[in-house]
């Protein structure tokens, strides 16, 4: 992944959303290094991010069972 501790760096500091003039998370990212970090992790991990699933289970206490 090309400048990887930089990338890494960002997503821990920078918040999601910038405030008072301040650039984003995702801004910081498309910014940094002309875009190549953030296409790279456009085409390789956010596919399967994308690709989720989510199941929800309920369950019912019987109330015949002692």
């Amino acid at each position: 992944m090309p400048d990887k501790e930089t990338v890494l760096n960002i997503l821990s500091v920078t918040p999601v959303e910038g405030s008072s003039g301040k650039r984003g998370r995702k801004n910081e990212l498309m910014y940094l290094k002309a875009g190549v970090p953030y296409r790279y992790m456009l085409k390789n991990f956010f596919p399967a991010l994308r690709s989720s699933t989510c199941i929800k289970v309920f369950y019912e206490k019987n109330k015949n069972i002692k």
